[in-house]
């Protein structure tokens, strides 16, 4: 059964997708249904940004850097897959997607 998406999930969506293509992410081929997939160049190298689109009860973010090693010299990744999330709960939406936003404007030069 598929769930139902409210409006405030298709909000984040659509604004974090903007945002990130302002940023100069570049739209790549969903690698999983549900989600909306991008690339962006940051100042450690690419990161891979996988937005969840079936979001029920926080605002899901799913991104990795392609090099651990510079990544983990600068921001607060996983320092073994370079895995860099974003879990938000849910609060007034224009909060979350500025959030959601700000972790990765700070990965710009």
């Amino acid at each position: 059964m598929a769930r139902v998406k409210d409006a405030s999930n298709e909000k984040f969506i659509k604004e974090v997708s903007d945002g990130l293509l302002k940023m100069g992410a570049t739209k790549i081929k969903d690698k999983i249904s549900n989600f909306r997939s991008f690339e962006l160049d940051t100042i450690v190298g690419k990161l891979e940004i996988n937005i969840d689109a079936d979001n029920q009860n926080c605002y899901t973010v799913f991104s990795r850097f392609a090099d651990v090693d510079k990544a983990k010299e600068k921001f607060d990744c996983n320092p073994y897959s370079g895995k860099y999330n974003i879990h938000l709960t849910v609060r007034p939406i224009k909060d979350v997607i500025k959030t959601a936003l700000l972790h990765f404007e700070v990965t710009q030069p």
